[in-house]
Formats: structure tokens, sequence, C-alpha cells
């Protein structure tokens, strides 16, 4: 059986700004662009969430979130 948790490496003040930015856009473009914002975020916390897991034997092995 393998234990797993969840690390981020991401910070909570390059969230806030960059969304507060697409937010803001979000009425100059119709409403479009908080299709976007929905799209950067997922991706956002699947480029800086890293899954590590540990197993038995002592060694771990981590998954990064990749490219996009």
């Amino acid at each position: 059986m393998k234990n797993g948790k969840i690390k981020f490496k991401g910070s909570f003040g390059e969230f806030f700004w960059k969304s507060l930015l697409l937010i803001i856009a979000s009425p100059f473009t119709l409403g479009i662009s908080w299709l976007y914002w929905l799209f950067w975020m997922m991706k956002f916390f699947a480029r800086n969430s890293r899954v590590v897991l540990d197993d038995r034997s002592g060694g771990t092995q981590e998954f990064d979130g990749g490219t996009f």
C-alpha cells in the first residue's frame, strides 16, 4: 500500500494577482475571459501540485502536473 500526499509549490500572492487581473479584464471582453480564467486556474493548480507517493520500502515517487 502506498501513502501519498500533495505538495503545492505555488504562492498565494502569485495566484491572487493573476486571478485579479483576469477577473478585472473579464467585463472588457464581454465576459468571454472568465472561461479562460477557469482554464488558467485549473492549469495553475495542476502545474504547481506534486503528488508524492511513499511505498513500504522507504522509496518515494513524485509526479508533477506536467505541461500544458
